[in-house]
């Protein structure tokens, strides 16, 4: 039976996710998270888990831990975690602030200016 091929995109996410959940988890320099716990972590499969850590590694961002059956990030993988997971917050930020503006009306500042408040007509 032939196994497909998984596009090289979505291992990258899995990867990215793997990286995000150490980061969180201050999993670096040999103090490092097992693939049991980065699945429930991360809510990927092993399978998935393992071809995330195995494209992690591939590019220096995880070491495997033999005698603890573990990954953690390297330095290079530390600092890359820290800025995807500021550009992410940073996308999440202006998701929300589009959110907000598309729930305002357009051409609405929030003032109300004197003349469209007095309820009362005008005497010419």
């Amino acid at each position: 039976m032939a196994v497909p091929k998984t596009p090289y995109h979505t291992i990258n996410d899995w990867a990215e996710q793997i990286a995000l959940a150490l980061l969180d988890r201050q999993a670096w320099f040999r103090r490092g998270v097992s693939g049991d716990e980065l699945g429930a972590l991360t809510g990927l499969n092993e399978l998935q888990v393992r071809r995330g850590c195995w494209h992690g590694r591939l590019h220096g961002l995880f070491q495997y831990e033999a005698t603890s059956a573990s990954y953690c990030l390297t330095p290079l993988g530390v600092a890359l975690a820290r800025r995807l997971k500021a550009m992410r917050a940073a996308e999440a930020d202006a998701l929300q602030q589009a959110e907000v503006d598309a729930l305002q009306p357009s051409g609405s500042t929030g003032v109300v200016s004197p003349a469209m408040s007095d309820p009362s007509p005008s005497v010419s």
